[in-house]
């Protein structure tokens, strides 16, 4: 009987610190900082895991002090009360691990875009490299440390109203059919302009030995995809004096 006294209390005293912390939470939200926020619910959420351990510990507590025990039952009210901080800890840790892989794909990445001349620069979680006067981002995976997106983007460019662009559709979705890469079209700007992209993903294979001269071989992969399409149809590249965006074409070294 003592038992279910002390559970209640912990409910009630549980629910109304909750409360209290709650409303804290909201009289703070607006001078918190996202740090700040950040730990509140990481408190608010500890707060939790320990009322659900407390009420299977109880439940497992009374369990023990029957007269017929049931060593099944109590085990069981012991692993669902420790549940959330196992799932808890295994987060942590493939965190930890996914992050360590994470690193690792970006440093190989990144030594072996300079080990091929790039010029190497950073946005976020996305690598530009240009090479040979290109600009090519290198986008990670979120899930898989080892895949990664190749974009050569803004190639080339037509105008919305372009009677060429229905052919150059049809002649997009001809290539993406015939090679592994695949060439997508931006929606209409402003001004309505289509931009062109070419993309590819690519596998960070530990049986490599150079991955410098996969990335070479990969950037003229796309830039040759790029450059069939620009062959068959030159006014994709048709210059633009008030734009800067890189065009199929590569220079003699880097810029």
């Amino acid at each position: 009987m003592g038992i279910f006294v002390l559970i209640v209390v912990a409910l009630i005293v549980g629910t109304f610190a909750f409360r209290w912390l709650n409303n804290k939470y909201e009289d703070w939200d607006e001078n918190l900082s996202e740090e700040g926020r950040k730990r509140i619910d990481s408190f608010k959420e500890y707060l939790a895991m320990a009322g659900w351990t407390l009420c299977y510990g109880f439940l497992a507590l009374e369990s023990l002090f029957r007269d017929e025990r049931n060593y099944w039952v109590i085990a069981g009210f012991l692993l669902a009360g420790l549940l959330p901080w196992i799932y808890t800890c295994y987060s942590f840790i493939s965190k930890k691990l996914k992050a360590r892989k994470y690193m690792h794909s970006w440093e190989v990445v990144d030594a072996s875009l300079k080990s091929i001349g790039c010029l190497v620069n950073y946005y976020g979680n996305v690598i530009v490299a240009n090479y040979r006067g290109l600009n090519f981002d290198v986008h990670f995976h979120s899930v898989y440390p080892d895949r990664l997106l190749l974009r050569l983007p803004a190639w080339g460019k037509i105008k919305q109203d372009d009677t060429n662009l229905e052919t150059i559709k049809d002649a997009i979705k001809e290539v993406n059919e015939n090679t592994h890469a695949d060439v997508v079209l931006s929606e209409p700007d402003e001004e309505g302009d289509i931009y062109l992209t070419t993309n590819d993903e690519v596998v960070l294979s530990s049986r490599l030995s150079n991955h410098g001269e996969y990335f070479k071989s990969m950037f003229h992969y796309l830039h040759s995809v790029s450059g069939s399409l620009v062959e068959r149809y030159p006014m994709l590249r048709e210059e633009d004096s008030d734009n800067d965006r890189p065009r199929v074409g590569f220079t003699t070294g880097n810029e």
